[in-house]
């Protein structure tokens, strides 16, 4: 059993979170929060909710599993005009590399 000590010491016990594999493009869900991209035989997709629909400060982990998005990129792509950090669209485009968005309420930020 893992403790991790968390703001003003407060012990969290187990933290675990809501990881989805997915082996073919998606779209992450709001109970989402690591979407685990398995498969990379082809280049995939995750489609993002509109910012609209979830709360402010929610964040979603991108994360390549298969070890070859260095070849076949996996985009992340917002909701309509919607964009991250100002541009269209990200890429995850590093072998076993991983992108961490958050909401601000109107847009997607990568942190």
């Amino acid at each position: 059993m893992s403790t991790l000590i968390g703001k003003q010491g407060r012990r969290f016990r187990d933290l675990v979170i809501n990881r989805r594999a997915v082996s073919a493009s998606t779209t992450a869900l709001n109970t989402d929060y690591m979407i685990a991209v398995t498969d990379t035989t082809a280049a995939r997709t995750v489609s993002l909710p509109a910012v609209a629909t979830i709360p402010s400060g929610k964040s979603f982990v991108i994360k390549d599993e298969s070890g070859a998005a260095g070849t076949n990129a996996i985009t992340i792509d917002p909701s309509g005009s919607e964009t991250i950090h100002g541009a269209a669209t990200a890429l995850v485009n590093t072998n076993w590399g991983s992108m961490t968005l958050v909401s601000n309420g109107t847009s997607w930020l990568i942190i």
